[in-house]
């Protein structure tokens, strides 16, 4: 069936060599190379097809090109949770699985579910991110090295094994620390990103980590809703009620890496932030478990910073 006067959803099954490039309603399937020919290959026969959305899954990082190139050249990309698009596929009945079957079922996703398409990521803040992915990579390294060490701690290491550890754990922080110098002059040298830096860390409690990763992971920040923002850090609140059954909310889903940072730094918010701090012990008070005051916690600080980034305000206690 021809339907290259109507638009079209294309679904893009994503691995580490290969872009298995479904369109819907059409169900025609190309294999392309999952590096710069390929996709330049990829774009010229995509340029036969009227189309509305591409929609793809989160592989880690083996989708970051091909939703890059795709969205620079002006197409709308939505990148979706693989377990939504199982359940879409089962809901259908179809329980078989190769690349071209999932390429057709992410199209036909996109046509019946609409996942709404991501925000254009600039050449600025793909740099941060892979920079805070670096530094993290770095850090859970050394964190794996010292736990090996100090597991050793009450044996007898022999002279070149505690050398070899000493000198390990010197390499990854020196690394660590010209990764964070780079980091801080990327954002010093962006105007946008300094001034965002500079109005989140005027919040007791908000340290480097989390404004940077903030900034990285989760460029939005000042751009959406209470509710958005909170949804998209996962610290929103999600009901399981059915009937006269009333289950417990309980958070899920968003950007897991920046809810982990999120709530270390609330753990320290508590401690110096007095608003933060009233909230968690009101919670308590009333009788609320600490994880639910916590988490409550986080929801409030990253709605304040997403509305001080929007007002460009720095922190006040009123």
């Amino acid at each position: 069936m021809n339907t290259k006067d109507t638009m079209v959803s294309i679904g893009v099954d994503v691995s580490k060599r290969h872009l298995d490039v479904a369109v819907y309603p059409d169900a025609a399937v190309r294999r392309f190379g999952n590096d710069g020919a390929g996709l330049i290959a990829c774009l010229d026969w995509l340029s036969a097809w009227p189309v509305d959305l591409v929609v793809m899954e989160a592989t880690g990082r083996l989708h970051e090109l091909a939703a890059g190139m795709l969205t620079a050249e002006g197409f709308a990309v939505a990148v979706v949770n693989p377990a939504r698009v199982r359940y879409f596929a089962r809901a259908k009945g179809r329980l078989a699985k190769t690349d071209r079957i999932d390429a057709l079922v992410l199209a036909e996703y996109g046509a019946v579910m609409r996942p709404v398409p991501r925000t254009p990521v600039d050449e600025i803040t793909r740099t941060l991110r892979q920079l805070v992915v670096r530094r993290r990579q770095l850090v859970e390294l050394r964190a794996v090295e010292t736990n090996r060490l100090n597991s050793r701690i009450e044996d007898t290491l022999d002279g070149l094994i505690g050398e070899s550890f000493e000198a390990t754990l010197l390499v990854l922080s020196a690394q660590i620390t010209t990764v964070e110098r780079r980091i801080d002059d990327h954002i010093q040298a962006c105007q946008g990103l300094r001034k965002a830096d500079g109005v989140m860390r005027t919040m007791p409690g908000v340290g480097p980590v989390l404004s940077q990763t903030i900034l990285a992971e989760m460029p939005e920040i000042g751009q959406l809703t209470r509710k958005q923002i909170a949804s998209l850090a996962g610290v929103a609140p999600i009901n399981r009620d059915g009937g006269a059954f009333r289950g417990r909310r309980a958070i899920h889903g968003g950007r897991a890496y920046v809810r982990t940072v999120l709530y270390m730094a609330t753990v320290a918010a508590i401690r110096c932030n007095p608003v933060v701090k009233h909230t968690y012990t009101a919670l308590k008070q009333a009788g609320k478990p600490t994880k639910v005051a916590i988490t409550a916690c986080m929801r409030k600080i990253i709605v304040m910073l997403n509305a001080m980034v929007r007002d460009q305000k720095e922190w006040k206690m009123n």
